[in-house]
């Protein structure tokens, strides 16, 4: 009942091989976040074209459930190891979850550390396990902002801004920011770590 509430294709209703393939893919995502990360889904198709009628029966197999072995990542240059892995929804031993994966790449993503970032996963021969790589590539994370302007009340006004948003690796953030005039000086100093002591504080 579950999957047939789930099916765009409905009787009654024209045939499309779009629809009947967004089919295999909506049974395909509900066994995967089951754990059947090989469950393979087949339309059988029964056409009567005196009716100009056709029948389709999807046909399951599951397969067995699956679980996370190893989980490595791969291609981080400067961020940590844990940087990537505290927003991972997934952790080694646990069931398969398709969407658990994507929710945890569209995370890292999220970060703005990385312009790529891939997950590429590796069946273990004649186990039921299964192990990932977390690939990514390393982007830009810092910058350098230099302003000017002139005013009538401060005069000359020279603004400079230093950022960095993964500092040293381990994802904290930092802006140091000064503005000068002849009138006054202001500084700005701001520190954010998003994990404390590797905590959600």
């Amino acid at each position: 009942k579950e999957l047939d509430e789930a099916a765009n294709t409905e009787s009654g209703n024209y045939f499309s091989r779009d629809l009947v393939s967004k089919d295999i893919y909506t049974v395909t995502e509900k066994y995967g976040d089951l754990g059947y990360a090989f469950a393979e889904v087949e339309p059988l198709t029964d056409i009567r074209e005196d009716k100009r009628e056709v029948d389709i029966n999807f046909r399951i197999r599951k397969g067995n459930k699956v679980f996370f072995r190893r989980i490595n990542v791969v291609g981080n240059t400067t961020s940590r190891d844990k940087v990537v892995r505290r927003e991972l929804k997934v952790a080694e031993g646990d069931l398969y979850s398709i969407s658990s994966l994507r929710d945890s790449r569209e995370k890292i993503y999220r970060l703005g550390f990385f312009e790529e970032v891939d997950f590429q996963t590796r069946r273990v021969v004649g186990m039921d396990l299964l192990d990932v790589d977390v690939k990514v590539k390393e982007g830009s994370t810092g910058a350098l902002q230099l302003t000017g302007g002139y005013s009538t009340f401060e005069g000359f006004i020279f603004m400079a801004q230093i950022q960095q948003a993964n500092l040293l690796g381990y994802g904290h953030q930092l802006s140091i920011s000064g503005s000068f005039s002849k009138r006054s000086q202001i500084f700005s100093f701001d520190y954010l770590d998003p994990y404390f002591l590797d905590t959600n504080w």
